[in-house]
C-alpha cells in the first residue's frame, strides 16, 4: 500500500481535529431564543464569528513563531540534552495546542481556550521547577508568555464583557491553585473546569456567564441553506489553515523523534563501539606502518655498523701495518684473514639472530592484533544486529498504529459523512412538501 501524501494526510487530520474539538463543547443544541439572548447581552463588539475567526488565527501564527524562536533558543543553550529535548517537546506541544484552539468550531470558544492555554503556559513556565531545568533563560520564555498573554486578553476584551473576562480569569486562578504542580497545561480547556460540566442556571449568571458559551451556536436561527453554507465556507477555512502549518509540526516532531532515538542507551552503545573500532584500526595501521618499514630499518643499521667496523678495521689494521710491517710480514696475510673470516660470522650470526627476534615479535603483534580485531568486530557486529531488531520492530509498531490511526480516522470522516447528508436531504425536502399541499388547497 503506497503511504498517504502529506497534505492528504493533513486534511484528514484537521478535519478530525475539528470534529474532536466540536464533540468537546457541547452534548446540548442551544435553542434560538437561548442565541439570540446571548447576542443580545454580550456586548460584542463584532457580530461576525468570522472576523474573530481570523483574529484568533492570527494569534496563534503569532503564538507559534514567538514560542519558536524562544524555544529554540532556550534549547540552544540547556545545560543538558534532556533540558534540550523538554524544551523541543514543549515547543511543539505549545504550538499544536494554539493551532488547535484556532480552527475551533465555535470562534469565540476557540478564543477563550486560547486565552486559557496562554495564561495558564505562563503560570507554568513562573515554577520552581522550570527556573532550576533552564537556570536564567527561563526568565526569557516567561516575559515571551506575558507578551502573548497581554495580547490575546486584549482579543478577548473585543468580544468578552469585562464580567466575562473577571469570571474567566477567576476560574483559571482557581483552577491552578487546585493543580499547583501540573506541568503540562497547554491541552487544557474551559470545558476542562468543574464549572463547565454542566450549563450555568438561568438564575445564576444566565447567558452572561463565560461558561455559557460553551453551549452558544452562533449560527442559531438563520436560514439552513446559508448555515450550511456557512458552516462549510468556516470547516474549509479551519481544515486549509491547520493542513498550511502542519508540514512544519511534522519537522518538529520527526526532529524530536530523531533526538529521542538518538538519546537510547543501545545508540550510545553502538557509537562508542564504532569510535573504539575506529581507534583500532588507527592502531592497526601506525603498527602496520612501522612493520613495513622495520627491515628497511634494520638493513640501514646493519649497512651502518658494517662501515663502522669497516672502518675501525682499516684504521687498526693500517697502524699495525705501519708499526710491524718489518716484523710481521709473514703474518699479515694470516691474521687479515682471520680477522675477516671472524667478523663475516659474527655479521651473520647477529643478522640472523636479528632477523628471527623481529619476525618472531612481528607475528606475535600480527596474531595478537588479528585476535583483538576479530573479538571487536563480533561485538560490533552483535550489537549492530540487536539495534537493528529494534529500531525494526518499533518502526513496524509506529506503522502500524498510522495504519490503524488511518483506518479510525478515514472511518469517522464516513460517519460524519453519513450522518449530516440526511439532515441536508430532511431540511430541504420539507418547503417542497409545504409548496405541493398549497398548490393542491389552491386548486380545491
Amino acid at each position: 500500500m503506497e503511504p498517504l501524501p502529506v497534505h492528504l494526510l493533513a486534511l484528514v487530520i484537521g478535519l478530525t481535529l475539528a470534529g474532536c474539538a466540536a464533540s468537546g463543547t457541547s452534548s446540548k443544541k442551544p435553542s434560538r431564543e437561548a442565541s439570540t439572548a446571548f447576542g443580545a447581552s454580550s456586548q460584542w463588539r463584532s457580530a461576525d464569528p468570522a472576523v474573530m475567526q481570523r483574529d484568533v488565527m492570527g494569534f496563534a501564527d503569532r503564538f507559534a513563531g514567538t514560542m519558536a524562536a524562544t524555544y529554540d533558543e532556550l534549547a540552544a543553550r540547556s545545560p543538558s540534552p534532556a533540558a534540550a529535548n523538554a524544551a523541543l517537546d514543549r515547543k511543539i506541544g505549545n504550538v499544536t495546542a494554539a493551532y488547535i484552539n484556532a480552527t475551533r468550531p465555535s470562534p469565540i470558544v476557540g478564543l477563550i481556550d486560547m486565552i486559557v492555554t496562554v495564561t495558564l503556559l505562563r503560570h507554568a513556565s513562573e515554577d520552581p521547577w522550570f527556573t532550576e531545568m533552564y537556570g536564567a533563560d527561563a526568565a526569557k520564555v516567561v516575559a515571551s508568555l506575558a507578551t502573548l498573554e497581554a495580547d490575546v486578553w486584549g482579543i478577548g476584551s473585543r468580544y468578552l464583557t469585562d464580567s466575562q473576562l473577571v469570571e474567566l480569569r477567576e476560574a483559571i486562578d482557581r483552577w491552578r491553585r487546585d493543580h499547583p504542580d501540573e506541568r503540562y497545561v497547554s491541552t487544557v480547556r474551559l470545558a476542562d473546569f468543574p464549572e463547565a460540566r454542566s450549563p450555568p442556571p438561568a438564575d445564576a449568571k444566565g447567558a452572561t456567564s463565560v461558561f455559557g458559551l460553551l453551549f452558544l451556536d452562533p449560527l442559531a436561527g438563520i436560514d439552513p441553506a446559508v448555515r450550511e453554507v456557512t458552516l462549510a465556507r468556516e470547516g474549509a477555512e479551519r481544515m486549509f489553515f491547520y493542513a498550511q502549518r502542519m508540514p512544519v509540526l511534522l519537522s518538529w516532531q520527526s526532529e524530536a523523534v530523531s533526538r529521542h532515538v538518538l538519546d537510547l542507551r543501545p545508540i550510545q552503545q553502538l557509537v562508542g563501539s564504532a569510535t573504539r573500532a575506529s581507534e583500532f584500526a588507527d592502531a592497526a595501521t601506525s603498527i602496520a606502518d612501522s612493520a613495513k618499514r622495520l627491515p628497511q630499518t634494520i638493513a640501514d643499521e646493519r649497512v651502518h655498523a658494517v662501515e663502522l667496523v669497516a672502518q675501525k678495521v682499516a684504521a687498526e689494521r693500517e697502524q699495525a701495518v705501519e708499526l710491524v710491517a718489518q716484523r710481521v710480514a709473514t703474518e699479515r696475510d694470516t691474521t687479515i684473514k682471520q680477522l675477516a673470516q671472524a667478523v663475516a660470522a659474527e655479521r651473520t650470526e647477529i643478522a640472523r639472530d636479528t632477523s628471527q627476534a623481529v619476525a618472531s615479535e612481528r607475528d606475535a603483534m600480527v596474531a595478537a592484533f588479528n585476535t583483538s580485531l576479530q573479538a571487536q568486530g563480533k561485538d560490533l557486529v552483535s550489537e549492530m544486529e540487536t539495534a537493528s531488531s529494534r529500531a525494526v520492530n518499533r518502526i513496524a509498531v509506529l506503522a502500524g498504529m498510522l495504519v490503524a490511526l488511518g483506518i479510525l480516522l478515514a472511518t469517522l470522516a464516513v460517519l460524519i459523512v453519513r450522518r449530516i447528508a440526511p439532515r441536508a436531504t430532511g431540511g430541504a425536502d420539507k418547503p417542497r412538501r409545504r409548496d405541493i399541499a398549497e398548490t393542491g388547497a389552491t386548486k380545491d
